[in-house]
């Protein structure tokens, strides 16, 4: 009777994490095909007809009225943007042609957008290769900001000094 009970419980103890690992084996299994197909890659004209529409999108957005909301469309420009240069797998493909008009998007929305342009000035200098873009975009954002808005704001004058030194040769 003791043994009985002794292997009922050696049953009960390890029952449990079998079914756990049967369970995540089954679970693993049956996603298998969906994870394969999230994983195939696009065609290079997939992505170029994303990027045809994508470019569209941008265009609404740098024209689309704001209504008093101007900083509520520049962060939606700039999480859009976010979107876009983190698609891994188009960027090689199609390169990274709209940061300037999602760069462009952002200053006409809002100026004093300070950490947006921390991420788009690299973004659109080192990857769209348009420091001269960068340069009149920062120019046209400076003339809103003051060092009393940020304490970050100071980074936008060497992010400015370091695209002329570096890729325009004005120094």
């Amino acid at each position: 009777m003791n043994t009985y009970k002794s292997c009922k419980n050696l049953f009960k103890i390890s029952a449990a994490p079998a079914l756990a690992i049967f369970g995540l084996v089954g679970v693993v299994f049956l996603q298998k095909p969906r994870i394969n197909l999230e994983e195939e890659k696009l065609s290079k004209a997939k992505y170029i007809r994303q990027e045809q529409s994508e470019t569209i999108r941008v265009s609404f957005l740098n024209k689309l009225p704001a209504f008093g909301f101007s900083n509520l469309v520049a962060d939606w420009v700039f999480l859009k943007f976010l979107l876009y240069f983190g698609e891994g797998k188009a960027r090689p493909e199609t390169g990274y042609s709209l940061v300037p008009e999602y760069f462009e998007a952002m200053v006409n929305h809002d100026p004093r957008f300070i950490q947006a342009y921390l991420a788009l000035s690299p973004a659109n200098s080192l990857y769209a290769g348009q420091p001269q873009k960068t340069v009149a975009l920062i120019e046209e954002g400076l003339q809103s900001i003051s060092p009393e808005i940020s304490r970050k704001s100071p980074y936008l004058w060497m992010y400015k000094g370091s695209d002329e030194m570096l890729f325009l040769g004005d120094t």
